[in-house]
């Protein structure tokens, strides 16, 4: 079954929202293509309404207006990377989010399913129902993917709504797998936030037990924990999901001794920063010692220990500046890690200073350690060439969190039009195919373009789906230009005749005359005396080729038989004196090479005059089996054709003219001919 592909115009929502915690939010945008059913219009406006009702009950988002989409999306339609009635190629998705400057794209489709189709005089099926097909992808592009979420296919009717709330729940389970739940300040709820890769995110292990002294701690450790979420160093990783870790792997202290359960806590609770209590006695006095742990790193902070006492604030203070003061103790790299680069002379600017880069490179170490708060600042300088690429760098400016910021910078081969250029052509139509997806027909000299753009210097299969018939063609695609400073990648296209191939035959009657002096001995090569000859049926197979020779001439070769009798003296071949007559029969056998050339004619008919020369064998003998002369004689053939195309394959004829034949003494002879025949193409 298809979706139909022709599309309204984009409704676009972006997610927007406030988290009170200083970290930058992902933005996300949700494009949605819509069919092009009148009665189905209220999809758009349904579908954007239930996932942004449902996105905004979960996460936390940052909505972008929708007259600064709008506008982007103008723009790059103008230059063909967005087109509002299709879904955007691959590469075209990070173009759109970098113009939308968006972390997440939303994006998909819905079309009406065509039904089967019936013969004619089937009845329509009882109950027939049309369907909906539902699409969505979600694009991230930090990652340069798409994951494809589950096509739904309900009716047009009330299970629809349901449908529309199934797309919106798909959308948060994908959602999830990205998502930490983080806490509020101003209550306990917990809510889904997609930050960048510069918000540092923390988990804080709870107090293991229950006696007195636990819950001493506890409240020590709780303070701690709100002193230093305060200085807005990062996120909290919600209370009831690391609760609920706590829960499932049984929690205490003691296990924080075996590393590898740090890294697989960290890595689970989606954290940068494992903090967790140990509750330490000497003599009667109760200390809470605080661990850190950095996933990044892969080791232990560090351990600091605080006296329980009745002053839990100012106990909270105290070591909050102390974890603090290790923390900016650390210091951290700023790489750039590069996924797609293929061309060469990619140039980055990181702090005022240029790095060059090879192609298939993957990772940048600048070579510098930075603080935490720490500016940076990393831009594309140059642009790869050879393929023409174009790398986005995302949150390239910023300052240094407490961990290693690693910036992704994706670089995808430019997409640009293709341009045909057909520079030989002879009339009819030549239809071209893209990769099989998109065709193009042209029917005149110039240049057309595909809707479909092409990566610079990557393959794509463009080839002659159909050549011209008529006159028949054979068309040729050349290799494509590269792309250089260009803003098109051009493939010349040129066809040329086909060669046709026929073979003819014709019957027909000759009439014979001679013009010449005459002799009293008869030699074929000498004289011969037509006049007097009675001609019966003449037989002829040609061979006749086109689009060999130029000025668009045909060729053709051609083979004649035809009988005559006459009863002449005896004297002409003998000298006798004897005024007897005796039956004379003449064979003759001509081969012929001749040229046409074709004027077309309403209704099918063609015109073609010819002229060739060639060699005619002919022999004389008596009734009765003697042989009287026999030899060569040149001739001269010239006269016109009438053609009509009674099918593509086979032509009908009427062809007539005569045939002169040039002896070396005597009379010469002429045949003239009407023929009717046929010809058949082999080839």
């Amino acid at each position: 079954m298809k979706i139909l592909r022709r599309f309204m115009p984009l409704h676009l929502l972006v997610l927007a929202g406030f988290f009170p915690v200083r970290a930058e939010l992902a933005r996300i945008g949700m494009v949605h293509f819509t069919g092009n059913v009148e009665s189905a219009g209220y999809l758009g406006g349904s579908l954007s309404s239930a996932i942004d009702d449902s996105l905004k009950k979960k996460f936390s988002y940052e909505r972008i207006h929708e007259d600064q989409v709008k506008g982007a999306l103008d723009e790059l339609a103008k230059i063909g990377i967005f087109d509002p009635h299709t879904i955007p190629e691959k590469n075209n998705l990070l173009r759109i989010a970098v113009a939308l400057n968006a972390d997440i794209l939303i994006y998909g489709s819905y079309g009406i399913i065509e039904k089967p189709g019936r013969r004619t005089g089937d009845k329509p099926p009882e109950n027939e129902v049309t369907q909906i097909s539902l699409r969505t992808y979600v694009y991230y592009v930090n990652e340069n993917r798409t994951a494809e979420l589950t096509e739904l296919k309900p009716n047009l009717d009330a299970s629809l709504f349901e449908a529309i709330n199934t797309v919106a729940e798909n959308v948060i389970v994908e959602f999830k797998k990205i998502t930490v739940e983080t806490e509020s300040d101003d209550d306990e709820a917990e809510t889904g936030s997609i930050q960048t890769a510069a918000t540092l995110r923390m988990a804080w292990l709870p107090v293991a037990g229950e006696d007195k002294r636990n819950k001493a701690a506890a409240v020590l450790y709780e303070n701690l924990a709100n002193s230093i979420r305060e200085q807005k160093h990062g996120v909290y990783i919600g209370g009831k999901s690391v609760k609920a870790f706590a829960q499932k792997v049984h929690w205490r202290a003691a296990m924080a001794d075996a590393p590898q359960f740090l890294a697989d806590a960290a890595l689970t609770l989606k954290s940068d920063i494992l903090f967790w209590p140990r509750l330490v006695t000497e003599g009667k006095v109760h200390y809470l010692a605080v661990s850190a742990y950095h996933a990044q790193l892969d080791k232990t902070l560090f351990t600091l220990r605080e006296e329980i006492s009745h002053d839990v604030a100012a106990a909270a203070e105290k070591m909050q500046k102390q974890i603090l003061a290790k923390l900016r103790e650390l210091s951290f790299k700023v790489t750039a890690q590069i996924a797609g680069l293929k061309g060469s002379g990619l140039v980055l600017d990181f702090g005022g200073s240029s790095f060059s880069l090879n192609p298939g490179e993957t990772v940048k170490d600048f070579g510098k350690i930075f603080s935490p708060g720490q500016s940076y600042s990393l831009s594309v300088k140059k642009h790869p060439k050879e393929p023409r690429q174009f790398c986005h760098v995302r949150n390239g400016k910023g300052t240094v969190p407490l961990k290693n910021m690693e910036i992704l910078i994706t670089c995808i081969t430019e997409t640009v039009p293709l341009i045909v250029k057909l520079t030989e052509f002879y009339g009819d139509e030549v239809t071209l195919s893209l990769d099989g997806k998109e065709e193009l027909k042209m029917s005149a000299l110039g240049e057309q373009r595909f809707q479909t753009r092409v990566e610079d210097l990557q393959a794509f299969a463009l080839r002659v789906v159909r050549a011209p018939k008529q006159p028949d063609q054979a068309c040729k695609v050349g290799d494509p230009a590269k792309l250089g400073d260009g803003q098109t990648i051009d493939v010349k296209v040129s066809c040329r005749k086909v060669p046709e191939h026929y073979v003819l035959g014709f019957l027909g009657y000759p009439a014979m005359g001679s013009f010449g002096g005459g002799a009293d001995q008869l030699q074929i090569n000498e004289n011969f005396p037509v006049g007097q000859m009675s001609s019966y049926l003449a037989i002829a197979a040609a061979y006749q080729v086109k689009n060999i020779l130029p000025y668009n001439l045909i060729l053709g070769a051609q083979i004649n038989f035809s009988w005559a009798s006459a009863s002449l003296p005896v004297q002409m071949f003998s000298g006798e004196t004897s005024a007897e007559k005796v039956k004379t029969n003449m064979l003759r056998s001509d081969l012929v090479a001749y040229v046409a050339y074709p004027f077309p004619l309403p209704y099918h008919f063609e015109l073609l005059p010819y002229a060739g020369f060639g060699m005619s064998y002919q022999s004389l003998w008596q009734s009765g089996g003697i042989s009287l002369s026999s030899g060569f004689t040149p001739l001269v053939t010239v006269g016109t054709m009438v053609q009509y195309d009674y099918r593509p394959n086979l032509k009908l004829f009427f062809k007539t003219g005569p045939d002169v034949y040039f002896y070396s003494g005597g009379e010469n002879l002429m045949i003239w001919t009407f023929s009717l025949g046929a010809g058949m193409r082999f080839l």
